[in-house]
């Protein structure tokens, strides 16, 4: 990843358009099974996922965890609260790409976990 200090502003000839830097937002089921295959091989990891920073935290003093994103921006964390072996909790911050009102989203996403995180988080257990 690069990182860099940008002037305020930056001439370019079309001075009234403004410049928009693009960002990959990835599909839910993606970033949840990449947490959980994280949580399964249960060695600390911190890196690049989906064009995000990422970190995978093993159950130590605090519950196992997996964060991607950057909060305000977009953030996705699975926290494993109710121990290793149960499937984690989800926790979604920015509106993810739904074009809709807040709770339609988090029903969506409420449907969307029980649906799928049930068998992402089986289907991976059997496969260790």
């Amino acid at each position: 990843m690069i990182e860099a200090n940008l002037p305020d502003r930056i001439p370019h000839p079309f001075d009234d358009i403004p410049a928009f830097a693009p960002i990959t937002i990835p599909e839910l089921d993606e970033v949840v099974q990449f947490g959980i295959e994280k949580h399964l091989a249960r060695e600390p990891w911190r890196g690049n996922a989906f064009g995000w920073p990422a970190e995978y935290r093993v159950e130590e003093n605090l519950p196992a965890g997996f964060y991607v994103g950057v909060n305000s921006i977009y953030f996705v964390a699975l926290d494993w609260e109710f121990g290793s072996d149960e499937e984690p909790l989800i926790h979604i911050e920015g509106d993810y790409g739904y074009d809709f009102d807040e709770n339609a989203q988090i029903e969506r996403i409420k449907s969307h976990r029980q649906d799928s995180l049930t068998t992402i988080f089986s289907r991976l257990q059997h496969a260790e």
